[in-house]
């Protein structure tokens, strides 16, 4: 389902940097996530070549395969029209994100991003390209997985997480469609356009997410904060193992379905594990001050066995290798997408800009993008 844009503007600021692994127990291995890029070479917006449109976003015109024409190098470049995002009040959101991702390059389980710039009329994000495509897409090529399957994806996901909520991160977006696979099947976390910087004790009182996996805080206008991401992991997780959200849009009834998130209504299925069940019902807890957090969540005995250290240096082999016949190859993405030309902005007015930046400008919002 689409993410719905958030109705109150947040405050640009510039997240602290994520701790790394989460470790063993309550204890945290801490490492720079801060590395060189990949192509710290000079991602140049004349350089590239856009092959194929492999989607779309609630305000992205499209997302292109695009290939490098000196290097050969591959990547995702996302394309967001400024005055669309000005009118829906947009900019401090698409700034965040910048400032969001450029902190935490080099996460095992975040999309890496390369570089950004401004056209005439446009802003792009240069983003690593996941060949995996989405794993909604995957999801519904088998209709659900079983429960070792949803704990190798909800554990590399819940790193993800974690880093977030340790440095006040709240990411608001949380479902299938914005977790990509890289190359060997491991997971990226994908579009940060809903993320806010919180302090230790602010609640944000933003409507935005997708519909399905808003939690009750969030509904209710009462204020949200880090604990708002653990009920969309339940949601996910729940959708992982049984092919649909808990909390479903039936006949369009937007009223009907915040009534049932309101009052936690959830049907577990008899065949979900006792010990799956009792860690979704934490993370769908109406009451945030006894629902999971991350933390918390990674000790749960769903999740018994499991060597973080290993999830975080990625030592798990994934249950499945995309199929991926080259470095171009878009076969795990939606045909509906891929069989569209892509459209070329005019690169001879782009503003590149890889160096971090303060945030708008008061004369043009994206000068400095």
């Amino acid at each position: 389902m689409a993410s719905v844009a958030c109705n109150q503007a947040m405050e640009p600021q510039m997240p602290t940097p994520p701790p790394a692994s989460p470790g063993n127990g309550n204890q945290e291995r801490r490492v720079s996530l801060k590395r060189p890029l990949q192509a710290d070479a000079e991602v140049m917006p004349a350089d590239l070549e856009l092959l194929k449109v492999i989607g779309r976003g609630t305000f992205a015109q499209q997302v292109a395969l695009a290939k490098d024409r000196h290097t050969s190098l591959v990547y995702a470049v996302k394309s967001c029209d400024k005055q669309n995002l000005v009118r829906r009040k947009q900019v401090v959101h698409t700034w965040t994100e910048k400032k969001i991702l450029e902190q935490l390059r080099g996460h095992p389980f975040v999309v890496t991003l390369f570089s950004t710039f401004a056209t005439s009329d446009e802003v792009h994000f240069v983003l690593e390209y996941c060949p995996g495509g989405e794993l909604f897409y995957h999801l519904h090529q088998q209709d659900h997985f079983n429960e070792s399957i949803v704990r190798f994806y909800a554990a590399e996901v819940l790193c993800a997480l974690k880093s977030l909520h340790s440095s006040n991160i709240v990411y608001r977006d949380l479902k299938p469609e914005n977790v990509l696979l890289d190359a060997q099947g491991h997971v990226r976390l994908a579009d940060f356009g809903f993320c806010k910087d919180l302090s230790d004790t602010e609640r944000t009182y933003s409507f935005c997410g997708s519909p399905e996996y808003l939690s009750p805080e969030m509904i209710a206008r009462r204020g949200h904060s880090l604990a708002t991401d653990m009920w969309s992991f339940g949601c996910f997780c729940y959708e992982l193992a049984v092919g649909h959200p808990p909390f479903q849009l039936h006949n369009d009834s937007l009223p009907e379905l915040f009534d049932n998130i309101r009052a936690g209504r959830v049907y577990y299925p008899p065949e979900l594990s006792p010990s799956f069940v009792t860690f979704l019902k934490g993370c769908l807890e109406t009451d945030t001050t006894v629902r999971l957090t991350a933390l918390r969540a990674m000790n749960e005995p769903f999740f018994e066995g499991v060597d973080w250290k290993a999830v975080w240096a990625r030592q798990n082999p994934p249950p499945f290798q995309p199929s991926v016949s080259s470095s171009e190859c878009t076969q795990n993405f939606d045909d509906d997408f891929t069989s569209e030309s892509p459209r070329s902005p005019t690169w001879d007015t782009a503003s590149h800009n890889k160096r971090p930046s303060a945030g708008p400008a008061d004369a043009d919002v994206f000068s400095d993008f």
